[in-house]
């Protein structure tokens, strides 16, 4: 039982990577295709939705654990105690902090570089 949630738990992180990559791949590649969202079937529109929420996950796991390792200076025994007791680190809130905004800001200034580039090939026609 254990090898099958390792086995999923390994495609899991494949997939992930895969639609983070590919989010990436498409906004600095195929711009074009990205924003021209609105004029695609319904069905495109899920699989865009699904992806770009991946790579966010993804992104922001990436940033996580980056910011989780650059804090490796703050002693273990600095801890938040929530209301039923457990100790949890500071660098692990911190962290997360870093990676929700993280992911939010990369993804949005991605989509800012895909316009732009959609604008400067469109002027160079």
């Amino acid at each position: 039982m254990r090898f099958i949630f390792l086995a999923l738990a390994a495609v899991l992180s494949v997939g992930i990577g895969v639609c983070t990559a590919y989010q990436v791949y498409l906004l600095l590649w195929h711009p074009e295709q990205t924003l021209g969202f609105n004029q695609s079937t319904s069905l495109q529109k899920k699989f865009r939705y699904v992806a770009v929420c991946t790579a966010m996950f993804g992104i922001g796991y990436m940033l996580f654990k980056g910011v989780e390792g650059m804090l490796w200076w703050i002693p273990r025994s600095w801890v938040q105690i929530y209301e039923d007791g457990e100790a949890q680190w500071i660098g692990h809130s911190i962290a997360g902090l870093a990676a929700f905004f993280g992911a939010m800001l990369f993804t949005s200034k991605l989509e800012e570089v895909a316009t732009e580039l959609v604008r400067f090939r469109e002027s160079r026609r």
